[in-house]
């Protein structure tokens, strides 16, 4: 009957333990639920602010490209980058009749490699604010 006893004690023990262990591992589980819906929401936040980053770098690149100048037919006659930008003032300046200076221009470079054909001319403005772009572009289309 000792023998009964203590079995049914083993029992119980085992059994409270089972129990205490399936306490732990619902915790656990839970914290583990918690963590990952925590996880899941700052990655699907990063992913939205990823996609709000690529958008606004899509428009600056457009930005930039859209102020760029680009001339064709030039004569590869300079042989450097301040004859090349004085050709192209003068180009401005005289042929559509706006007035530019050596400082509003960013910077102007040959297109592609030098070869047999013409190669067009890329040239950005340094600085041109919107309201002055717009101007221009209303002048410009009132000329032609």
């Amino acid at each position: 009957m000792a023998e009964a006893v203590t079995l049914g004690k083993i029992l119980e023990e085992i059994k409270k333990s089972n129990e205490n262990n399936k306490k732990y591992k619902d915790e656990i589980l839970s914290k583990f639920e918690e963590t990952i819906k925590d996880l899941t929401t700052k990655s699907e936040e990063t992913q939205k602010e990823l996609e709000s980053v690529k958008v606004k770098i899509q428009k600056m690149e457009y930005e930039k490209k859209r102020k760029n100048l680009i001339i064709y037919n030039l004569e590869e006659e300079e042989s450097n980058y301040f004859q090349l930008e004085s050709c192209v003032l003068s180009i401005i300046n005289d042929g559509c009749q706006v007035k530019c200076e050596n400082i509003e221009i960013d910077f102007i470079k040959w297109l592609g490699r030098k070869s047999n054909k013409i190669r067009p001319v890329l040239g950005r403005p340094y600085k041109l604010e919107e309201k002055d772009a717009d101007h221009a572009e209303q002048e410009i289309a009132e000329r032609i």
